[in-house]
């Protein structure tokens, strides 16, 4: 080899050696970015596992708490239809109540108004 081929061998040795170089630079840079990279999916990651888990209880409240709420809405329910029914059964006995009053105060305005009626009245009552 004459030494301008080795001159230029040398050099194009050279070139390789800084390419070669360079590459390496990149490849660590690309490492670092790599290995940031994986930190952040780590947090991201740890970060949506506590979400799931937050989520998971709020869900887990959330049916408690409707649960509860329907428990206590069918006790009002019931205590309503009961009273209610309390209601009916008062105004029954007062309707029954004012009907004998009536009856009542008919007699008596004809026990002292008109005797003669009153008497044929109670006989009649008597027989049946």
């Amino acid at each position: 080899a004459t030494r301008q081929e080795l001159a230029g061998a040398r050099n194009s040795l050279g070139t390789i050696t800084t390419s070669l170089t360079t590459t390496q630079v990149e490849l660590n840079a690309t490492g670092q970015e790599l290995a940031r990279a994986r930190n952040s999916l780590g947090m991201l990651t740890t970060s949506l596992t506590t979400t799931q888990e937050i989520l998971k209880n709020s869900e887990q409240e959330l049916a408690e708490t409707k649960s509860n709420l329907n428990q206590r809405l069918e006790n009002v329910i019931t205590s309503l239809t009961s009273t209610q029914n309390k209601l009916n059964d008062t105004e029954q006995e007062l309707a029954e109540t004012k009907s004998t009053l009536n009856q009542r105060r008919k007699c008596n305005h004809i026990s002292q108004n008109h005797p003669k009626k009153a008497k044929e009245l109670r006989a009649r009552a008597s027989r049946d």
